[in-house]
């Protein structure tokens, strides 16, 4: 099977090598580009815990000065996968709710009165789920902070889009709503539009895959579980 991967480096040659190993092939074509701010400003005082739904997220605090100090303190991540890269960045006490953003915010309630102290919530600018009011509504102070950024591909590569067009596409792999919502704009602007009813879509969730409804894909499959990991699963189902 030819997979086409979207998402962003290095994560993009970290699932081709996972393709390559379940026997497909893949065509790496980044939409976005990942770039952090580290430099920005964040309120160290009375501080409890920070939470990440990225390891974006944490390679930006990670190249702090401070770090060390934030290192820390509780660590709250959205998944396994995030989980893992904030203790190999020197986490002392990291927690897994290994799910989604609702997970996270219920793994912090149950973990940590709101009277502790503040959240420091390390965040994308562009992000989903609503992490900073589901806290917020129950009872914790947020420092919502956007420590990295992703910038959005004018276009598809031309390689991959000649490899669309030709029809020598199988499916494509969808991590987040912003790569879809930048593949149907890449899409949309293809001349002449590619014929996509022999490609499946293979999406990390179901809010993820929305964007992608209507554009005449043969079907779109959802996760079972929102990971990279389960995302591969589902190309044998």
């Amino acid at each position: 099977m030819r997979v086409l991967v979207v998402r962003p480096e290095p994560e993009a040659q970290k699932t081709a090598a996972a393709l390559m190993r379940r026997g497909h092939e893949a065509i790496v074509a980044p939409l976005l580009a990942i770039v952090l701010d580290p430099a920005t400003t964040i309120r160290t005082e009375d501080l409890a815990a920070i939470a990440v739904t990225s390891a974006r997220a944490l390679e930006a605090l990670a190249a702090r000065p401070d770090w060390p100090m934030l290192a820390a303190r509780p660590v709250f991540c959205v998944g396994d996968a995030t989980a893992a890269a904030a203790a190999r960045l020197g986490g002392t006490d990291v927690r897994s709710a290994a799910g989604n953003a609702a997970d996270l915010a219920a793994l912090i309630a149950a973990g940590l009165p709101p009277e502790a102290g503040s959240i420091l919530y390390a965040a994308g600018r562009d992000r989903s789920g609503d992490l900073d009011g589901q806290l917020r509504a129950a009872g914790f102070a947020v420092d919502l902070v956007e420590v990295y950024r992703a910038e959005a591909a004018a276009r598809l590569p031309d390689a991959a889009a000649a490899e669309l067009s030709a029809g020598r596409i199988d499916a494509i792999l969808i991590h987040s709503r912003r790569t879809a919502e930048i593949l149907v704009s890449c899409l949309t602007e293809l001349r002449p539009v590619p014929d996509l009813r022999h490609v499946v879509v293979h999406a990390i969730s179901a809010a993820a895959a929305e964007p992608l409804a209507g554009l005449g894909f043969r079907r779109i499959e959802i996760a079972p579980r929102p990971t990279a990991e389960a995302i591969l699963e589902t190309l044998s189902a």
